[in-house]
């Protein structure tokens, strides 16, 4: 595992075995009609969700899915999807709970499918995932998404939590590290006392939402 000597960059590239033609052509083939928008105000973004925590990882549908889970552990999953972003958009800037190393959680990118015109923006710096490569990315880092007009981009992400085969995928802590989840701590602590004032009603529901995901 490479150490960040400078600013915590909240996304790297690992060294995993990917096929990528492999992986692509099995979802199409199980999943390309599934699809639901992942966002209600962007119709561009959708994905289909293959496991989430509370439900049985039965990848007997994906064999080739199920060769890669083999690198992490299945028991250290804790969400698969599928992600589409469509030829010519955007998804906004933003910060994730979910894939969040704040709570122990780290997010795996696989590009299927993408184009020279597809980026990923994390902490505001530009970044192309190649076909073939994998990567993890602490979606407490400010992210978003731009695809050109060449074709969509699709990407297999995998939440992934602590355990024997998944650890030296984990940065130590750092005193960038630390910096940058002090940082993050401190933006959502700010958002929960604006909320308590000015949407105290959506703050409730996002609690109640947070703690039925958490006792599934």
């Amino acid at each position: 595992m490479k150490s960040f000597t400078g600013k915590y960059p909240a996304i790297w590239q690992i060294d995993v075995e990917v096929d990528a033609a492999s992986l692509l052509e099995e979802f199409l083939s199980v999943y390309a009609d599934r699809y639901e928008k992942v966002y209600a105000k962007n119709d561009d973004w959708k994905g289909v969700t293959v496991f989430s925590k509370g439900s049985n990882l039965n990848l007997d549908e994906l064999p080739e899915l199920k060769k890669l889970v083999g690198n992490f552990g299945e028991k250290n999953i804790v969400g698969i999807t599928y992600f589409n972003l469509a030829a010519d958009s955007t998804l906004h800037e933003h910060r994730d709970m979910n894939g969040n190393l704040l709570f122990g959680i780290l997010r795996v990118h696989v590009p299927l499918k993408t184009n020279d015109q597809a980026f990923m923006f994390i902490e505001r710096e530009k970044y192309h995932l190649p076909v073939g490569t994998a990567w993890i990315l602490d979606t407490s880092g400010l992210h978003a998404l731009a695809n050109g007009a060449l074709g969509n981009r699709i990407h297999l992400v995998m939440d992934i939590k602590k355990g024997s085969k998944t650890l030296k995928h984990f940065p130590k802590y750092t005193a960038s590290v630390v910096l940058h989840l002090l940082r993050f701590f401190f933006i959502v602590f700010s958002k929960v006392l604006r909320d308590i004032f000015a949407n105290p009603k959506s703050l409730i529901k996002r609690f109640k939402d947070k703690v039925q995901e958490f006792i599934k």
